[in-house]
């Protein structure tokens, strides 16, 4: 290919992209340059004037051909997606037209929304569109920023009336009538104080409604089907790219995205805001991904994002997610006594494992010690020292901790690190047999049935062993802070962490057997040296290695 061929491509190629969203002040100076140089590397036609003008118009021509073909290939990575619909689209046509609607109206800016019933709750069928100006705002606590805030997508209102408001997790429970609340007062957004969230948060719902807790986002899953085919009954029909989905209920779930430091992401998936949060930065939501039937409880969604809100009204009955009700403690009982304790030896290499029923769940009472190496699904002594696996346990990556190896020799499903796959409802994965490793669901029950978050660190930490706050181990579960083992081969962070152990004794970190939206990620539980919390996070890198505990089948 000549040079000014090569020129003319290169110039529409970055022209392509500057018309795809691309960066402006770094791409377009290029093109132009690229075009300049193409010209005048151009070869000059001999002959007339006329031949001149022919070849300038065919070189420009050629130029936009490329453009063209550069659009096509860069659109949303495909040549086969099907187009989203505009934004502007009525909401009315968004909406399931076979269901029998209920209506709401908001006494405070008599808005409208339609509501519908859903096995025994009452949800909104349409995002929150309400600005309270006088509680908006920001202020800094601690050294950091905390916002109040509320926006549009695109900063535009009538895209509000179609996919709602967008609010900050401050704004969603209404932190400034929590605040001035004359009975028990709470700063439910700031890290300068506890805050103990009533059972029901109004937030900024309107009055007889409030902001769902995951429970109750668990219980719609249930409702509909499931968390694997909840998505597509939840989806709206004329929405989303994809063309199969149901919205079988009416809940019309719209692809809003979220914004986070101004600038809009995932635009094409659904979240909403949950009341429940994991610290004080970070808060629960829902999101529905575009090309999943599936729908997850993220637990690290900055505070400071926008979201979409759905409200849930106040008499709707509310189901256990498990389907059983929690025994309610009592305050006199002693948990140690109440736990079966026992052994369990892995017939694979002989070792033995002491276990403990802590309610309906029956876990090893140790972190696991078993070998594993299959290519690259590994696990470490934490320091490469022999020590560490006998006081900790090993760390394993996620695909050693799922047995990658054994899924596709069963299942020749691919699974593991930068794979996403269909796992079975019990994954044994580097577990003994009968023993699985545990989803997020299973940490969940545990972290409920031994508190809640706010202090299942605390009875499930060993009594010694941890360099700050020691646990009162008041099930026997004796988590000890193992540590962890960052991941090899991250580009953008090799010179950094690559292969790099960490926070033993400051952390117990265990992996889950659920995968998350991205391939790359999987879920998690921790519990911090200097915190009494247990929390459960949605993502962490798969190819970092963790502390693995089995629970029985």
């Amino acid at each position: 290919m000549a040079v000014f061929e090569t020129l003319f491509v290169l110039a529409g190629l970055l022209l392509g992209l500057v018309s795809r969203g691309g960066m402006y002040l770094f791409l377009l100076p290029l093109a132009v340059v690229a075009f300049v140089l193409a010209i005048m590397n151009r070869p000059s036609p001999t002959g007339s004037r006329a031949k001149k003008i022919v070849s300038s118009i065919l070189s420009v021509a050629y130029l936009a051909a490329v453009i063209v073909c550069s659009l096509t290939f860069f659109k949303d990575g495909s040549n086969d997606s099907v187009d989203a619909p505009p934004k502007d689209m009525p909401k009315e046509e968004r909406m399931n037209s076979k269901i029998n609607y209920g209506t709401l109206t908001d006494a405070r800016d008599g808005h409208k929304y339609k509501t519908v019933q859903i096995g025994n709750q009452t949800w909104m069928a349409e995002n929150l569109n309400y600005i309270d100006t006088l509680k908006m705002g920001c202020s800094k606590i601690d050294g950091y920023r905390w916002c109040n805030e509320a926006t549009c997508l695109d900063r535009q209102n009538k895209t509000c009336d179609v996919t709602g408001t967008l609010y900050t997790w401050a704004a969603a429970v209404d932190s400034a009538r929590l605040v001035s609340e004359s009975v028990n007062p709470e700063k439910c957004c700031f890290c300068s104080a506890k805050c103990s969230m009533p059972a029901k948060v109004q937030g900024i719902c309107p009055d007889g409604w409030h902001l769902p807790s995951d429970d109750e986002w668990e219980t719609l899953f249930i409702s509909v089907g499931g968390v694997d085919f909840a998505g597509l009954a939840l989806k709206a029909r004329n929405s989303w790219r994809e063309e199969d989905n149901l919205d079988t209920y009416g809940f019309s779930a719209l692809p809003t995205g979220l914004v986070h430091m101004e600038h809009v992401l995932l635009d094409s998936t659904a979240f909403f805001w949950s009341v429940s949060d994991s610290n004080c930065y970070y808060a629960h939501s829902v999101m529905v991904s575009p090309k999943d039937s599936s729908v997850t409880i993220l637990k690290e969604i900055e505070k400071l994002d926008y979201l979409p809100v759905r409200c849930v009204k106040d008499d709707s009955t509310k189901v256990p997610a498990s389907g059983v009700a929690a025994k309610p403690k009592s305050e006199n009982s002693s948990p140690s006594s109440e736990v079966t304790r026992g052994f369990v030896k892995d017939a694979r290499d002989g070792q033995t494992y002491k276990t403990v029923k802590i309610g309906d769940q029956t876990w090893m009472a140790k972190n696991l010690n078993y070998q594993y190496n299959e290519g690259t699904a590994k696990s470490y002594c934490y320091e490469n020292s022999a020590d560490s696996c006998a006081k900790y346990g090993r760390l394993y990556t996620w695909a050693a901790a799922i047995d990658s190896v054994q899924i596709y020799k069963d299942t020749k499903e691919q699974c593991g690190d930068g794979k996403r796959c269909k796992l079975p409802e019990k994954v044994r994965g580097v577990c003994p047999s009968g023993w699985h490793l545990p989803t997020q669901a299973e940490w969940d029950m545990l972290i409920t049935t031994v508190g809640c978050p706010c202090n299942a660190g605390k009875a499930l930490k060993a009594r010694s062993g941890w360099n700050k706050l020691n646990g009162t181990d008041d099930y026997g579960f004796s988590a000890l802070p193992g540590g962890m083992r960052y991941g090899d081969d991250y580009p953008d962070e090799k010179t950094v962490l690559e292969g790099r152990f960490m926070d033993a004794g400051h952390q117990a970190v265990f992996w889950s057997a659920t995968e998350t939206f991205d391939k790359e990620f999987a879920g998690w539980m921790v519990i911090d040296a200097y915190a009494d919390n247990a929390s459960t996070l949605a993502s962490y890198r798969k190819r970092s290695a963790f502390s693995v505990r089995c629970v029985k089948d």
